[in-house]
């Protein structure tokens, strides 16, 4: 390394995109340090900890990380990557760090370890018993992710009924249930998510899918002996895509063409694209909140899943599956549809509602399944809000939105997310500031903190750790969370990235344009909708 160099490479041996990665700095002729991790525990901590990731390779210009190949490479292909080089100054202060720190900075501490949890199988509430009783039906228990989402009770009721209710009966009812678990699986995987890959599989009592023929499936067996033909191919595919962000026309054409050949039946093309839309939205949620919290898997359907390949990664696992309904579910109550209609009767008109809450009617929203489409602007806008019974801003949550967003490469979310925070700051001449700093504050740039106090800096750096795959959250990124905020408000924020990622996963198939009056409220404040100069400005 040339004493000028400011660049420093995290490697490991066989790594195809270390490669990749070394080739497009040696290209750009941009001198380096690599760092090769096998070659020391001190290394391989060092990457997590500055990187706040567990994957290689991990790239620095003096303190500033860029996020993997695809900027690395993208920054080059745009002619701006020796701008951010030379707008970088020193290095990792790597030296400094003792072995100690740097191991314990990087240990993946779990959420759980740090919430308790809590029973609502005995609510009281004859709202409540719907949830209940479609629990006992599918599951025949109350799973692990009620025990932490029902500390916010608004978030348990409003995300099961709105979303995974009235999306799973009708994804259920269109495409049939082992269709349902298999876009949930793909889901899952795409993402890492070994609670609910574990979970996908084994969600229908009596249930039993077939992991491997469905991986011979997607590498072309699909012969009649598989259960798995091209249309189940084509939805785990799709599903899989938009949890990257990255949909093709030829996966949703591959949806609507093989619609009519399902191993199970026959269906029509334009709901078996809303089911896998709609399961995926989902799966968006639960894979974040599950993962980012780190949830236990249910100890009779981890041995499941073993026997199916599937590790249980990050996620602890319990001896057996919970017996917590085994004292009977209350049969008085409300229905679930007539939960659903109460909650679609409070939004009333949909563009006047959001346009009061949000400031407008986001494009998404109006491409959002009609039957649906009032229970969807209901939970969003109440999770997503400072009021009701939140004890987090509206603003900070949509900031973290948009910085989940940018991270995920959602140019239109990132846009629209930072309108919706500006529309909502209590103080209005700091909003445009805030929206341009945001996504540089999450990943610890000094230079864009002041206009955030040490909380929201910690909530921000969780929103970015929840864009990212395979998750992790290592120590010396979410202790100060922990240290400053209190279970039912770390509750609260896991809610905001879950309810983030539940709105990618539907945006990344539908794709809208940003509306106008986002596009007036980025030009009227310098604000860039290109995200390669949100993550790293000296490339404007």
């Amino acid at each position: 390394m040339t004493e000028t160099s400011t660049v420093q490479i995290f490697t490991k041996p066989a790594c195809v995109l270390c490669k990749n990665s070394k080739r497009v700095l040696d290209t750009a002729g941009i001198p380096y340090e690599e760092l090769d991790t096998s070659s020391a525990p001190r290394l391989a901590d060092s990457a997590v900890y500055y990187s706040g990731r567990s994957t290689l390779p991990q790239v620095f210009a003096g303190g500033q990380w860029i996020d993997g190949p695809d900027d690395l490479s993208g920054l080059a292909k745009a002619g701006r990557l020796r701008e951010v080089v030379e707008s970088a100054h020193g290095a990792l202060p790597i030296g400094s760090v003792s072995d100690e720190e740097l191991a314990r900075g990087a240990e993946d501490l779990p959420l759980v370890d740090h919430l308790s949890r809590t029973d609502g199988t005995h609510d009281s509430d004859p709202e409540s018993w719907p949830i209940l009783r479609f629990y006992h039906k599918i599951f025949g228990f109350w799973p692990n992710t009620l025990a932490y989402l029902y500390r916010w009770p608004t978030a348990y009721k409003l995300f099961v009924y709105c979303q995974n209710i009235a999306s799973l009966q009708k994804a259920a009812g269109t495409v049939g249930t082992p269709v349902v678990s298999i876009i949930g699986y793909g889901s899952s995987a795409a993402q890492g998510c070994t609670y609910c890959m574990t979970h996908s599989i084994t969600m229908f009592k009596g249930l039993d899918v077939d992991v491997d023929a469905l991986k011979a499936a997607r590498r072309g067996d699909t012969g009649p002996d598989n259960p798995f033909g091209p249309f189940e191919v084509a939805v785990v595919d799709l599903a899989a895509q938009a949890t990257r962000n990255a949909v093709t026309d030829k996966a949703i054409d591959a949806v609507r063409d093989t619609a009519d050949r399902g191993r199970t039946k026959a269906v029509d093309p334009e709901e078996a694209l809303e089911a896998v839309i709609q399961i995926g939205a989902s799966m968006g949620f639960f894979n974040v909140f599950n993962d980012l919290a780190g949830v236990a898997i249910e100890g009779d359907w981890a041995v499941v899943a073993k026997s199916k390949g599937i590790d249980p990664g990050r996620h602890g696992i319990e001896d057996e599956n919970p017996d917590n309904l085994a004292h009977g579910v209350p049969e008085g109550g409300p229905q679930a549809e007539e939960m659903l209609g109460r909650f679609a009767t409070a939004v009333g008109d949909v563009t006047a509602y959001t346009t009061e809450h949000l400031g407008l009617m986001p494009a998404w929203m109006a491409a959002w399944p009609e039957a649906t489409r009032s229970l969807h602007a209901h939970m969003y806008v109440t999770l997503m809000s400072g009021g009701w019974d939140a004890v987090i801003s509206g603003e900070l949550k949509h900031l973290m939105a948009r910085v989940a967003a940018v991270s995920r490469g959602h140019t239109y979310l990132a846009a629209i997310e930072g309108l919706i925070a500006a529309h909502l700051a209590e103080a209005p001449d700091r909003a445009a500031a805030r929206v341009r700093h945001a996504y540089r504050a999450a990943i610890g740039d000094p230079e864009s903190m002041e206009p955030f106090d040490a909380k929201e800096q910690s909530a921000l750096r969780l929103a970015w750790l929840s864009a990212q795959s395979p998750m992790v959250t290592p120590r010396r990124f979410v202790e100060p969370l922990i240290e400053q905020y209190d279970e039912r408000a770390i509750t609260e924020l896991i809610v905001c990235c879950a309810v983030a990622s539940l709105v990618q996963r539907f945006v990344a198939v539908v794709r809208p344009d940003i509306e106008p009056e986002v596009r007036t409220f980025l030009a009227d404040h310098g604000l860039d909708a290109d995200l390669l100069a949100v993550r790293y400005p000296a490339a404007r």
